[in-house]
């Protein structure tokens, strides 16, 4: 949460007016449902080698996943 509180203060430092850190979390949140159908189109569409496939499945995905939940970002799609 700190570093998402750093990098809200760079738009804010830089004159944006009405974007709360609460939106930023939101969007955050948001974006992180979004990464993760595109991480599962990525790996569903590109020719990977099965090594590269293993290395999204087993890294990739977990941290994404993890991600979501610690962010409760499930909570966007109801």
């Amino acid at each position: 949460m700190d570093l998402l509180g750093d990098y809200h203060q760079i738009p804010v430092d830089n004159g944006i007016q009405g974007y709360a850190f609460e939106e930023c979390l939101h969007d955050y949140r948001l974006s992180l449902l979004r990464r993760f159908g595109a991480l599962v189109s990525t790996i569903a569409a590109m020719p990977f080698t099965r090594e590269q496939i293993q290395i999204h499945i087993n890294i990739l995905l977990p941290r994404n996943s993890a991600a979501i939940l610690d962010h409760n970002a499930g909570e966007l799609l109801a």
